[in-house]
C-alpha cells in the first residue's frame, strides 16, 4: 500500500465515515462492545501477519542448511 496512488486508497477514507456512522447510531455500550471485538480481530490478524516473515526465514534457513549439508557431501 506503500507505492499506491491516494485515489486507490480513498476506500479507507470511505470505510472509516461508514465506520463512524454506524458507530453514532448506536448507544455507548454497543459501539464500545463493537470497537472492542474489532480490536481484537485486528490485533489477531496482525499476529498472523507477523507470523508470515518468520515462517519464511525459517524455511529459508533449512533449506540454506540443507543445500550447505549437500555441498559438503560433493
Amino acid at each position: 500500500m506503500q507505492c499506491q496512488p491516494e485515489s486507490q486508497l480513498k476506500f479507507i477514507t470511505e470505510a472509516w465515515q461508514q465506520l463512524f456512522e454506524y458507530l453514532q447510531g448506536m448507544s455507548f455500550s454497543q459501539a464500545r462492545r463493537v470497537i472492542s471485538v474489532s480490536a481484537g480481530e485486528a490485533e489477531s490478524g496482525l499476529e498472523r501477519l507477523h507470523q508470515c516473515p518468520e515462517d519464511e526465514l525459517q524455511d529459508f534457513a533449512q533449506k540454506i542448511s540443507m543445500s550447505s549439508a549437500q555441498n559438503l557431501l560433493d
